[in-house]
């Protein structure tokens, strides 16, 4: 199976996405920057549950659909130049199930990680929302200070990105930029292939790993 390249410093993630993005990020228009830059902050949050609750379809806020379709219009100029593995940190709500469920303190409970294999071992999983991933596969200092309760998700989702894929580096654009922010287009798909049972700063997590499909 082909992986994408991998980055474990936060400085090589930069450097690789300015030197694929900067272009981009000249190109954008004020309004797209600005819907980008409102995407990183709660915003990005309302608009993902508004897609999400409403199967991607716009027409019920008239706010969240202006950003929506700005972050659209950028995100059609920009494409991956080559293969990429990201990182994404969620709670299992983000896979239909009950909060707090796969973890006993710091510890993964391991028939919740059996149940988790068998129901979602080579299946497929679309997203209506955008998916903010990292390009970093650990927890940066600024990361654990910052955004503490990134720290606390039991899933991470390595997701290997196709070369061609409409996704863009937008830290220079964020209001978090520790994240190193790699956002990928509303309405993706992924296949799950792999599940393992990963210890990050002493806490057990399940890292799940998938391919985004094109």
């Amino acid at each position: 199976m082909k992986y994408g390249k991998e980055f474990k410093d936060s400085n090589k993630a930069e450097a690789w996405g300015r030197k694929y993005y900067a272009n981009w990020l000249r190109n954008l228009t004020i309004v797209e920057q600005r819907s980008l830059t409102n995407y990183t902050t709660e915003r990005g949050y309302q608009i993902n549950k508004y897609l999400r609750n409403n199967d991607g379809e716009l027409g019920e806020n008239g706010i969240l659909d202006r950003d929506i379709n700005n972050i659209d219009r950028a995100l059609k100029k920009a494409k991956t130049a080559e293969m990429v593995t990201v990182y994404r940190r969620v709670g299992e709500n983000a896979f239909g199930m009950e909060a707090d469920s796969l973890r006993d303190k710091n510890k993964i409970k391991i028939e919740k990680a059996r149940e988790f294999a068998e129901r979602f071992i080579n299946t497929t999983r679309k997203d209506q929302g955008y998916l903010s991933t990292t390009l970093v596969s650990g927890l940066s200092k600024e990361t654990k200070s910052n955004s503490p309760e990134i720290v606390l998700m039991p899933i991470v989702l390595e997701l290997n990105v196709p070369k061609g894929t409409r996704a863009a580096y937008i830290n220079d654009l964020s209001h978090k930029p520790w994240e190193q922010e790699l956002l990928i287009n509303r309405g993706s798909s992924f296949k799950i292939h792999g599940l393992s049972i990963i210890v990050e700063d002493g806490r057990e997590r399940l890292k799940v790993k998938a391919d985004l499909l094109k």
